[in-house]
């Protein structure tokens, strides 16, 4: 619901805008809010065109004189396709409960399939998605940006859904602490992984499961899981590693095996119903060489410390201007544009 603080920095906007000489006081705005945030947008003038474009100074000029005059420590602001938008946080930020998500009819009517709630878009619309189709998911941002909590809401939200025959899980927690709540949970595999023997064994039991289930599938005549399940059930396998950074940076002899193991299985895991979802706060070169990058088509990318890791983990900058406490961008498929969007928090 739009309320006179949104109805106000309009009013800031465009009289800003106006003294740097971009004249949108006749634009019509499309405003929309959520719990975090309001985005503003407009038709982009030629004037803000060519200073986006063209002009790096007057650029960044124009987005000070805003954080001053809306009374914000950030804002994220980017012009495309003719379009401008504003994204302002609001003065009051309030949570996406995860309760009313998995309450909504959308989660409830979903009845195959791995679906996790992602939050609300700038417009508090709520997205869920199938992590089949990812069908594997890349995560980074700062310490405290939100990133264990969307892991557990994840996995709250899986296992809410789905039975032990239905769905497996592998955890990985070098820290030994992002995972406690987890320990008894039918669902997994194995008792949670927190050093390299564990994830070498796990990685490597995975490989066999691939060419096992690989086999069970030409003796059926079905090329994937999904076929496979007309017939028979077998879970799908859901491995998540917090901070794999810990695994890879730390032990440059074991990180790489650990790497060219991850990108073996990573080959056929989609077909055989496997799906890898690896964090890290350290977002570089060295935790996510290029060739583990290329094969995470989708990427949710919370606050970074600065635009270099926003475009090695999401391929483009942008995340140095979120929010903390699970504001982030989500690229699904190498999509061109990614989603901003409002995780949402369990207190459980």
């Amino acid at each position: 619901m739009i309320i006179e603080e949104q109805i106000n920095n309009e009013t800031i906007i465009k009289d800003i805008f106006s003294w740097y000489g971009i004249d949108i006081r006749n634009a019509i705005f499309n405003i929309g809010v959520n719990p975090t945030l309001a985005t503003y947008i407009f038709a982009t003038p030629s004037t803000l065109n060519d200073i986006y474009h063209k002009d790096r100074k007057h650029w960044l000029e124009l987005k000070n004189a805003l954080l001053i005059a809306l009374d914000v420590q950030v804002i994220r602001m980017v012009v495309k396709d003719n379009i401008t938008s504003i994204e302002v946080p609001n003065k009051e930020r309030a949570l996406v409960n995860l309760a009313d998500e998995l309450l909504s009819e959308t989660y409830k009517n979903f009845e195959s399939g791995l679906i996790i709630p992602f939050g609300r878009d700038g417009f508090n619309n709520s997205h869920f998605y199938d992590l089949r189709k990812l069908p594997h998911l890349l995560m980074a941002g700062a310490t405290g940006s939100g990133k264990s909590t969307f892991l557990n809401t994840s996995i709250i939200s899986l296992t809410k859904k789905h039975s032990p025959k239905e769905l497996n899980i592998i955890l990985s927690d070098v820290k030994k602490v992002e995972f406690d709540a987890f320990q008894e949970l039918p669902h997994l595999l194995r008792p949670i992984i927190n050093d390299h023997d564990q994830i070498n064994e796990a990685f490597a039991w995975c490989d066999l499961e691939v060419n096992n289930r690989l086999k069970i599938f030409s003796d059926c005549q079905v090329n994937n899981i999904d076929e496979y399940h007309k017939k028979q059930i077998m879970p799908y396998i859901v491995f998540i590693i917090d901070e794999i950074s810990d695994y890879i940076v730390f032990d440059a002899y074991h990180g790489k095996k650990l790497l060219a193991m991850i990108l073996k299985v990573m080959d056929r895991a989609e077909q055989v119903g496997i799906h890898l979802i690896i964090n890290s706060s350290r977002p570089c070169e060295e935790t996510f060489p290029i060739d583990l990058r290329n094969k995470f088509l989708s990427r949710l990318v919370f606050v970074t410390a600065g635009e270099s890791d926003s475009k090695i983990a999401l391929g483009q900058g942008g995340a140095q201007s979120l929010l903390s406490k699970g504001d982030a961008l989500f690229r699904y498929r190498n999509a061109d544009d990614p989603i901003r969007l409002q995780l949402p928090y369990s207190k459980s």
